[in-house]
């Protein structure tokens, strides 16, 4: 799965992001620890950043943290 994230108008580091997702049903029942997201600053392969499933209500939301943003 490919997200793209759109800084907003601050910067930061350390800054915890949430979207919700629709998981495949392979996926539906992946412990948190087994989900990761890759993080591709400006194009390049860049750290792997442990993610997180999080159930709220009927939605799934995939947190992590991103090291550090630059506004945009």
């Amino acid at each position: 799965m490919k997200l793209r994230v759109q800084p907003g108008s601050a910067a930061g580091t350390d800054v915890p992001v949430c979207v919700k997702v629709t998981l495949p049903d392979g996926l539906a029942n992946v412990p948190a620890g087994e989900i990761r997201v890759t993080v591709h600053p400006d194009g390049e392969p860049g750290p792997a950043v442990p993610g997180q499933i999080v159930r709220n209500g009927d939605a799934n939301e995939l947190w992590w943290v991103l090291p550090s943003v630059e506004s945009g």
